[in-house]
């Protein structure tokens, strides 16, 4: 018997599907999404920890003033369409439907900015490896095991691409704080990966013992 997701089924069209509305490439307004990232940093980021705090406002206050114009704002709109429906499943005064609408509309939006097929022909960054590692914890969280364990092994690639798992010399550089980040980064990369390889492992097994 597996365990029920926390979250509902996440269509497969949801994934697949290329398009989007035009009305769905607009962000909610400033007085919500507050609020969703309030709900975010106070329930998630502290159990689990991928995004730079500094990093991210800066970015936050820059794409709703027009001023985030660079190689990551993609990724940036798609980590934080991911926040975006992380937390809105944290909001228990809503009916189980209407989260499940809401959630999957920005997951959706989330995927259609970043298509995954973009990302093997893309430079690896940090940005890149943060969001990889959210969209993977949000899978967890959906009956989508497949998907959880390709998008943190895209993350861990992603992330040994860049180095973080090699051991730096010194911390005391002037990008100490970059330094931590990557160590940072490396961590959660590997207890991500283990938890998806178990939850993978658990789902095959449960597949042999059907047949």
């Amino acid at each position: 018997m597996t365990d029920a997701p926390l979250f509902g089924q996440l269509p497969r069209r949801q994934i697949n599907d290329s398009s989007i509305d035009h009305e769905d490439n607009v962000l909610p307004s400033r007085k919500h999404a507050d609020y969703l990232i309030d709900i975010y940093w106070r329930h998630i980021q502290p159990l689990e920890p991928f995004q730079d705090r500094e990093r991210f406002f800066h970015s936050y206050q820059a794409l709703f003033a027009g001023s985030l114009f660079n190689e990551n704002e993609r990724i940036f709109v798609s980590t934080l369409n991911t926040v975006f429906a992380t937390a809105t499943q944290l909001q228990g005064h809503l009916p189980r439907e209407k989260r499940e609408e809401a959630s999957n509309t920005y997951f959706n939006r989330a995927w259609t900015f970043l298509r995954p097929e973009s990302i093997i022909w893309e430079p690896g960054s940090l940005e890149l490896v943060q969001f990889l590692l959210l969209m993977g914890r949000y899978l967890q969280c959906t009956n989508n095991p497949h998907q959880t364990w390709m998008a943190v092994g895209s993350a861990v690639r992603i992330a040994q691409s860049l180095g973080l798992h090699v051991p730096e010399a010194s911390s005391s550089s002037p990008h100490a704080r970059d330094s931590r980040l990557r160590r940072h980064l490396w961590k959660c990369c590997v207890f991500m990966d283990r938890f998806a390889f178990n939850l993978s492992s658990r789902v095959g097994l449960l597949l042999i013992m059907t047949f």
